[in-house]
């Protein structure tokens, strides 16, 4: 089977993210938003190598407005709001099975969890 590549244009040109989540960064932690910033994705607060993605992208919000969002090397809100965005198309089952409204989730820089997010929604994908 032929893998598909799909470039971040494709990605963030969808009419809708894939899901939003509420976050909140751990205490004392600040982080600018750079191009090449990446931040891994887990299901788990202590994951395995195997239950960490990176192919979850998101886009931080400056307020309520789902296209408000922190720019390059702006400086992301302590708490707020994330559309996010599945980059990977082939793991787009393995988030299907797992996104559910209320669930909680993670945001890692490496292995250290960074932020605590709740999914709020789930968008059309699912």
């Amino acid at each position: 089977m032929k893998k598909k590549i799909v470039s971040m244009s494709e990605v963030v040109n969808r009419p809708l993210s894939d899901f939003i989540v509420e976050y909140e960064l751990k205490e004392n932690k600040s982080y600018k938003n750079f191009p090449g910033c990446i931040l891994s994705f887990s299901y788990d607060i202590n994951p395995t190598i195997h239950k960490v993605f990176c192919d979850i992208f998101p886009e931080f919000r400056k307020s309520s407005s789902p296209r408000d969002l922190v720019g390059p090397n702006e400086y992301i809100p302590s708490k707020g709001k994330a559309n996010m965005w599945i980059v990977s198309e082939l793991n787009r089952l393995i988030h299907k099975k797992a996104i559910r409204k209320g669930r909680t989730c993670y945001l890692l820089n490496g292995i250290d969890v960074v932020a605590t997010c709740t999914i709020i929604k789930a968008n059309g994908f699912l």
